[in-house]
């Protein structure tokens, strides 16, 4: 966005110098106001780029904080879901393999996978 300004700030300067020297001819003061208003919308589209860039930004953040919300009751309903299998295989109302599952759903989520961190 300093490139742009830069570049306006140059645009202006050669407009106001074409406009006030009146040995210049019409179709070169034209081309310096061209000149000016193309510079000003170079500098608007870099500010809307960076507007842009910003916004994306915060909205991957949004996400990002959501996931992981998400992600941590996911831990904390798959933790219950472990105590409840233990419980029904403490009663007989489940099977080793009931709490495996559960221990292994638990521990899927709560280890380090390339991708997330």
């Amino acid at each position: 966005m300093k490139t742009a300004q830069a570049n306006l700030d140059k645009a202006l300067s050669a407009n106001r110098a074409a406009q006030a020297d009146p040995s210049t001819l019409v179709a070169a003061k034209l081309n310096a106001r061209n000149g000016e208003t193309l510079a000003q919308a170079q500098l608007r589209g870099a500010r809307l780029n960076t507007l842009h860039s910003t916004i994306s930004a915060y909205t991957a953040l949004l996400e990002a904080q959501q996931n992981v919300e998400l992600q941590t009751l996911q831990v904390q309903v798959d933790s219950k879901s472990m105590q409840v299998a233990r419980v029904k295989l403490s009663i007989g109302n489940a099977t080793t393999l009931d709490v495996t599952n559960a221990q292994n759903t638990l521990a899927s989520r709560t280890s380090p996978t390339p991708g997330r961190r």
